[in-house]
């Protein structure tokens, strides 16, 4: 029967696998749009020195744009971030669970042995002693 040890572990590896498969692959693409568009912005600044009021408002606007691009990767870093510190206290949380489980075990074990061993030595007492 599954415990909840058994759902934190499975939505762990869940949340590491979405972001292996749909997070991580994106940063390479991310970082070439990026890179177009600093090209681009380059070669506006050096080919397309705004002359008329018109040319100066779209590069206003590209501008604006760029900045709006920039936030939403830096809130994307904060959000990626979180995601990884909540999956790293979620592991933390599963090797405690862990670690409990395993000392209640080795408590059991260990209780079984010692009794287990006073029967055997009760029954040789009665065995030399009759």
């Amino acid at each position: 029967m599954p415990t909840e040890h058994d759902h934190s572990r499975r939505r762990a590896d869940d949340v590491y696998r979405a972001l292996d498969r749909d997070v991580f692959p994106r940063l390479g693409e991310i970082e070439t749009k990026i890179g177009n568009l600093d090209e681009s912005v380059n070669r506006l600044i050096s080919d397309g020195c705004a002359q008329r009021p018109g040319d100066l408002r779209r590069t206003e606007v590209v501008e604006d744009q760029m900045e709006r691009i920039f936030e939403k990767i830096d809130s994307f870093g904060e959000v990626l971030t979180a995601a990884r510190v909540d999956m790293v206290a979620q592991v933390g949380v599963i090797k405690t669970d862990m670690t409990k489980q395993i000392g209640g075990i080795r408590s059991w074990v260990l209780g079984g042995c010692v009794a287990t061993l006073i029967g055997v030595l009760g029954l040789v007492a009665r065995l030399v002693f009759k």
